[in-house]
């Protein structure tokens, strides 16, 4: 009877072995899996040690302290009290003056940090104490480190884990005691973090370093061959096998700017690698992962490394980067007075309403983009104004959303105290009393001619003023005067000509009348 043989490992007759999982810190792609299960059954142990390890990645250190800034920025309070103005709330004030040694800048910055990463973050207060100036009561709270964090789905409550209780202990955020930051709702924070996306993307870039490491150590830097240049025969060699192996260990010795003496028939060369497998490492390095950090932190695809031309898209990014800065400030604001300023309005001023905060996150104001607007708007209103059109009474508001800044029609300006231009029929009754006392008729009568003038170009000067700079205005716009010639008979081409002529022939009986009389004058 034969004898069976035992079946061996396919894997073994090939020759083929399998490489064991790259480990990077402790993590394998099993690990980060198994992370993402224990967080789902609310154990957050590992997924905070996950995002700890992103928060040294040298690419995500630029988004997060962009977001982390919301901790410096300038805070207001706004009064609870409902028909009261802030400054005669004395609890806005005191808030004032607490605010900063309650939450200051460096523990607001750990909290966005874990906040925006893992998506909830406890803090606890060891202890309220007196201030020593104001002697008012103020918690003195640290960051709890989230791998302690359980929820307890059954029950719907959330735990600490001690070290004399491993299961966790209880706790209710806004007990005065503890607080916990959610900004992106209540309900399973930590499934809508980026975290749970980013993980395996910094466990395949810490890889691809390695890799890139590994080719350049064994590829970068060129081989020295000693090769045979003459030819021989098949099977046939200028050397026997010691003297190969004697050459062979002496280029291998050889140090940068070294010298070897070669025998006949044999010449020394470089050989390099010809393949570009590095790029992928390159690639992964410094595109994919950079991009996929940004885009999960900040919410733009600009990535740690903004190259020069693109300043649209940097705007664009700053408008995006403000939305999620957005939901990081409202949550601080919503989540210290719920669960803190609540508390410290409580024991300090019996009161229940305490301020809001309010964090100065608007983007700046482009100055130069506000400019070019307004320009562009007041042409246009310009052009309407000489086609014969006007705003109407009660639009003002739609004018200043138009221009971006507040408007009302102008009034005429009064004249200045005593320079109130007289009528001329008043100049020339005062002209014809003088003249009565006197004999110097042609004298007077130009008086009363020059007068008369005056008065009328004062008058005309005022009255035509606005033609006078519409018609200016269609000449500074206009360069062909085939076009300035339309829009002169498009602005005045209905204008009825009869007051036009009367004032004319007014002009032309004053001026008759003034001659006449300074002539009988004369005689």
């Amino acid at each position: 009877m034969a004898s069976r043989r035992k079946k061996t490992d396919a894997s073994t007759d090939s020759g083929h072995i399998e490489q064991p999982p790259r480990v990077i810190a402790g993590w394998t792609v099993q690990r980060i899996e198994l992370a993402k299960r224990m967080a789902n059954s609310g154990d957050l142990s590992l997924a905070a040690d996950l995002w700890e390890m992103v928060l040294g990645d040298e690419r995500a250190l630029g988004p997060l302290q962009a977001l982390a800034g919301i901790a410096g920025v300038p805070i207001t309070f706004e009064t609870s009290l409902p028909g009261i103005d802030f400054a005669d709330d004395p609890l806005v004030a005191a808030l004032g003056r607490d605010f900063w040694s309650i939450f200051p800048e460096e523990l607001q910055g750990e909290i966005i940090r874990w906040a925006i990463g893992l998506g909830v973050v406890p803090v606890h207060a060891a202890a309220w104490e007196a201030d020593s100036e104001t002697g008012r009561l103020l918690p003195r709270y640290d960051v709890w480190h989230p791998r302690a964090l359980r929820f307890d789905g059954e029950k719907s409550v959330w735990k600490i884990r001690t070290r004399s209780n491993s299961d966790g202990v209880e706790f209710t955020p806004g007990d005065s005691e503890w607080l916990l930051f959610t900004p992106y709702g209540a309900k399973r924070p930590w499934t809508k973090a980026p975290w749970y996306g980013l993980g395996l993307l910094w466990y395949a870039a810490q890889c691809a370093k390695l890799g890139w490491f590994d080719w350049n150590d064994s590829h970068a830097a060129p081989t020295r061959v000693a090769s045979n240049t003459t030819k021989v025969g098949e099977g046939e060699s200028l050397l026997d096998d010691a003297s190969r192996q004697e050459l062979t260990e002496k280029v291998a010795s050889l140090v940068r700017g070294g010298h070897i003496t070669l025998p006949e028939g044999y010449d020394l060369k470089l050989l390099e690698s010809a393949s570009k497998n590095w790029e992928s490492f390159v690639k992964l390095c410094d595109e994919v992962w950079p991009k996929a950090v940004a885009v999960a932190i900040t919410g733009n695809n600009l990535t740690t490394q903004i190259e020069g031309g693109s300043f649209a898209a940097s705007k664009s990014a700053e408008n995006v980067s403000y939305d999620r800065k957005r939901t990081i400030a409202r949550c601080l604001e919503t989540t210290e007075r719920r669960e803190c300023l609540t508390w410290w309005a409580e024991f300090n001023f019996a009161s229940t309403a305490p301020p809001w905060p309010k964090y100065q996150i608007e983007p700046q104001r482009d100055l130069t983009a506000a400019a070019s607007r307004f320009q562009s708007s007041a042409n246009g209103l310009a052009t309407l104004r000489n086609a014969g059109y006007e705003i109407e009474d009660g639009e003002e508001d739609k004018l200043e959303e138009l221009l971006g800044i507040r408007v009302r029609r102008a009034a005429a300006p009064p004249p200045p105290p005593g320079s109130a231009p007289r009528p001329p029929a008043a100049r020339a009754q005062e002209l014809a009393t003088v003249a009565s006392a006197t004999v110097d008729g042609l004298a007077l009568g130009q008086e009363f001619t020059d007068a008369l003038v005056s008065e009328g170009v004062t008058a005309a000067s005022a009255a035509l003023a606005p033609d006078l700079r519409a018609i200016k205005r269609i000449i500074d716009e206009e360069q062909d005067p085939r076009r300035i010639r339309e829009r002169l008979i498009a602005a005045y081409g209905e204008m009825a000509p009869a007051p036009f002529m009367a004032i004319l022939e007014r002009a032309e009986v004053l001026a008759a009348m003034a001659g006449r009389w300074s002539a009988a004058a004369e005689v």
